[in-house]
């Protein structure tokens, strides 16, 4: 038997040495599913991917690591690739002297958030790519961002040295810098009870932090920031907070206004590298276009302003078209360069608009866009709305319609000619958590314009993702690529495909997706939940030093912050009880933190609040799921509130025979209701064995209507009160609350 064991570890022993002398004279990134690391296959640098592999070989070679962090369509990973990883002298240096690891931030978040953090600490920015130097037990000791070729050697040739002739304090520094990051990441603070005053305090925070002449977070590049959006847009809604609003709108306004949306093709670019929304950084983000047309369809209902819901649909028919997977997955994103040039496919001459429109819809088109011969970009036109439709019309003394229909028919020429240029690259890798997102979006998009090809995407969607990214263990994987999985999903990607499949519960009323929604729940429970604090690690392991947290919101909102939501969501939809015990426990993990910084943690705060107060949605549930209830506004001013109860339960008619029980009322303000107009349907006797006397009582489904008057046409509030009985017991009533506009309903028909 010892001389077995003996044979076994000389053979682990060999084989190890062999993948180490392969590794040390080959770059390994040809055979990755990812399209970054693909991307990466020919340069001269030796890399490897991020594994127990490369961190051995660094041990074996007594050698420090080089971690480079990027993904596929960043403009300056594609910079330094091009200067430092193709260039002889650099890649000779690195290959002599370290082992280098590659990683795609999109497949492995986790590796990206810890040394991001890292990279923020110790050099006071951040950005991608991300590159740290690490030792073979993967603690960091320096890092930094995109480096020019020269600088980066002298960098490397700094941390050579100090590895061969000062090692001792080297990583003793890296051990401080671990235990700062870790503790960091680890961090606790006592719970805060949320109120809505603490809520509206945090919103002004939040505004406090706004530019107010074009929105968005004062300072620096602009990124579109949704949770922070998405929260303000629910204080404008449940706090009637007009500042809140106010901040929303100016912010759209900024974007749609701006060069970051994209008024030939629809979407939204990722940031604005300036205060007014014009210049942008040119890529196109899956998550972004999820995010922001949520936004953008709330504040249509909220303000009864068709421009945010268009820019909602210029969103979606972007998805559809270009980052639309056959098998109905959607992919990650459009890069910023065509080639080597950023944004050529999006920018314009004066000359190129005078070819493709002629001169009279050329002028126009410069007069609307703001272009000019010298340009805005580097002797190009960014397109920017410079003049509104109704700016044109006094200018040109036209009907506002003829000026819209003016400014379709230029667009369209536009993209028929841009449809001829080469399209910047296409990450095809399918994210879980970021097509999760994209599915709630499309089922919201379906609900509030009454789509058909929407309501198709949203189920297509999560379909896909239910049957082609779960792991054989339970949960989801992170990334799906040509064909196969890579890479155990994160909090966020279970989190967002439990999400999904409640929005898909409440649009089908299928029972299948909120079973699976609740079965995603529990084994993000099982597996993810820290059960002395009481929220949630990013990961199923440990990538460096201690199991990672992420409650901060960034370009999404942290798997903590939606993983309330859905506790959240559960508990009104859902027969078991655990959902309101781990809502109530996550909240108590998150609220100090959360109204400690509300900038940074705005998507906990909005999940919060559902939480304590209810959702506003058009379909809406009562009674742990056992009673469900839709409301509509059609553009006739006709409210038509739906109620169905399941078997076995009912709820009391409106006129119950005895004043005990309570009455299923439906309340509306705004707009005036006429005298008498709301219309209940004639109740059922029954006797149950709880009560001796019949009962009046609705059963199955029913209809509630109301004629408004005064033909308004802004958003309306109606609340449903109801109170659920079976045979044997009657639950305490509840009141749910609707928003409506007639404007998007309106659109719907």
């Amino acid at each position: 038997m010892h001389q077995l064991k003996t044979l076994v570890l000389a053979l682990c022993l060999l084989t190890a040495s062999w993948h180490v002398a392969a590794a040390q004279n080959a770059n390994l990134m040809g055979s990755e599913g990812s399209p970054y690391l693909q991307q990466h296959k020919d340069d001269l640098v030796h890399w490897m991917p991020w594994g127990d592999a490369a961190f051995e070989r660094a041990k074996l070679e007594d050698k420090p690591v080089f971690l480079s962090i990027g993904y596929s369509t960043c403009l300056w990973c594609h910079v330094m690739r091009r200067e430092s990883f193709t260039h002889p002298e650099t890649a000779k240096f690195i290959n002599d002297n370290f082992v280098a690891i590659l990683v795609d931030r999109e497949r492995r978040p986790d590796v990206d958030e810890t040394y991001a953090l890292v990279t923020q600490l110790l050099s006071g920015v951040g950005g991608w790519p991300t590159n740290a130097f690490l030792t073979p037990d993967r603690k960091p000791f320096y890092a930094l961002i995109y480096a020019p070729q020269d600088i980066l050697l002298q960098t490397l040739e700094v941390a050579s040295d100090r590895w061969t002739n000062n090692r001792e304090e080297m990583v003793a520094e890296a051990e401080q810098i671990a235990g700062v990051i870790h503790q960091f990441l680890t961090r606790r603070e006592a719970a805060v009870e949320l109120t809505p005053d603490r809520l509206r305090d945090a919103s002004e925070l939040v505004i406090s932090r706004f530019d107010p002449d074009y929105g968005g977070v004062a300072g620096g590049a602009k990124f579109m920031r949704p949770a922070l959006l998405l929260f303000l847009l629910r204080q404008a809604e449940t706090n009637e907070a007009a500042q809140a609003l106010a901040a929303v709108e100016t912010t759209l306004k900024g974007i749609l206004n701006g060069g970051v949306h994209d008024h030939v093709g629809g979407g939204l670019h990722r940031y604005a590298e300036d205060a007014a929304w014009q210049v942008p950084h040119f890529e196109k983000m899956l998550y972004d276009q999820a995010l922001m047309s949520q936004a953008l369809l709330r504040a249509a209902a909220l303000t009864g302003e068709g421009r945010y819901a268009a820019g909602a649909r210029g969103i979606f028919e972007f998805v559809l078209e270009h980052l639309s997977e056959p098998s109905g997955g959607f992919y990650s994103a459009l890069d910023a360069a065509t080639g080597e040039e950023e944004g050529t496919f999006y920018l314009w001459t004066l000359d190129q608009l005078t070819e493709v429109l002629g001169a009279d819809d050329a002028a126009f088109a410069q007069k609307m866009f703001g272009v000019t011969v010298e340009g805005n970009f580097n002797g190009t036109n960014i397109l920017y709305l410079r003049n509104t439709p109704e700016n044109l019309a006094g200018f040109y003394e036209l009907d506002v319609d003829a000026v819209r229909e003016r400014i379709a028919g230029i667009l369209g020429k536009l993209q028929a000619v841009r449809t001829g240029r080469t399209m910047p690259h296409t990450d095809r890798k399918i994210i879980a958590s970021w097509n999760a997102a994209m599915t709630v979006a499309f089922a919201e998009a379906a609900d509030r314009l009454g789509e058909a090809r929407y309501r198709k995407a949203a189920i297509d969607n999560g379909t896909f993702l239910w049957a082609s990214m779960r792991s054989e263990t339970g949960g989801f994987r992170r990334s799906y690529f040509e064909g196969a999985l890579s890479g155990e999903g994160t909090l966020l990607d279970n989190a967002y495909a439990a999400l999904a499949f409640i929005a898909l519960y409440d649009l089908t009323e299928d029972q299948a997706w909120l079973d699976r929604a609740s079965e995603t729940a529990s084994f993000v429970v099982e597996k993810f939940r820290d059960e002395e604090a009481g929220d949630y690690f990013m990961t199923l392991g440990d990538i460096a030093f201690g199991r990672t947290k992420l409650r901060n919101d960034g370009d999404m909102p942290s798997g903590n912050a939606v993983m309330l939501e859905v506790f959240a969501r559960l508990a009104k939809r859902s027969l078991e009880p655990e959902h309101v015990f781990n809502a109530e426990a996550l909240l108590a993990a998150l609220s100090g933190m959360a109204l400690g910084d509300p900038v940074a943690h705005a998507y906990t705060l909005l999940a919060g609040d559902q939480l304590l107060r209810g959702e506003r949605a058009a379909r809406q549930f009562a009674a742990k799921g056992r009673v469900r209830a839709g409301a509509e506004l059609d553009g006739d001013g006709l409210v038509r509130v739906k109620v169905t109860t399941l078997p076995g339960w009912h709820i009391n008619s409106n006129a119950p025979l005895e004043e005990d029980f309570i009455a299923t009322e439906v309340a509306i303000t705004g707009p005036t209701v006429r005298s008498g107009a709301i219309t209940y349907p004639k109740g059922v006797e029954r006797k149950f064995g709880f009560h001796d006397q019949p009962l009046s009582v609705y059963e199955g489904d029913i209809e509630i209507t109301a004629k408004l008057g005064g033909g308004t046409a802004g958003p309306v509030t109606v609340e449903l009160t109801v109170q659920a009985c079976n045979e044997q017991i009657c639950l305490l009533p509840e009141t749910v609350s609707f928003r409506l506009d007639r404007l998007i309903a309106a659109q719907a028909n």
